[in-house]
């Protein structure tokens, strides 16, 4: 018997959360002009029962997900235990996010329990991130939002 995926959680309306109105408003700046790389992401996490918590991190060239193990020395660089993430099936090293080509991609590591995107499996092979992409590591889904960074100059 196939296991059952548990449904995302959404906001009123059946919509997720969107980000705060001040990225909101560096999002459509940027799309209005130039291509440009985004700076930070922020991770919706839906963690039932608890609410919807949202991460920011600065995108580096490589970031794993995953969860912490005090027992070995595996590092991670989005710790995602506090979530739950052994409940949802989340292994120690499960996704990598790579900055290339002035694009995000991201690839299982070879996870347990497997990773969606927008629904759909993903493997070993590189997929291209979009703003606003659900991912779904086991059971945890998390949705991905791009962050621009305000050209100053």
């Amino acid at each position: 018997m196939a296991s059952k995926r548990r449904l995302p959680q959404t906001g009123l309306l059946g919509r997720r959360t969107p980000p705060p109105e001040p990225v909101i408003r560096a999002h459509r700046k940027a799309k209005n002009t130039t291509p440009q790389k985004p700076s930070h992401l922020l991770l919706q996490i839906d963690h039932f029962p608890n609410p919807v918590t949202t991460i920011g991190c600065a995108i580096q060239e490589h970031l794993i997900l995953g969860r912490s193990d005090p027992t070995s020395a595996i590092q991670v660089d989005i710790d995602l235990t506090e979530y739950h993430a052994a409940e949802y099936g989340v292994s120690r090293r499960h996704v990598e996010i790579v900055r290339k080509d002035n694009a995000l991609w991201v690839h299982d590591l070879g996870s347990r329990n497997g990773t969606f995107l927008n629904d759909e499996p993903i493997g070993s092979e590189l997929v291209r991130l979009q703003d606003g992409d659900t991912l779904i590591l086991g059971g945890l889904v998390i949705t991905i939002w791009f962050v621009f960074a305000e050209d100053h100059s």
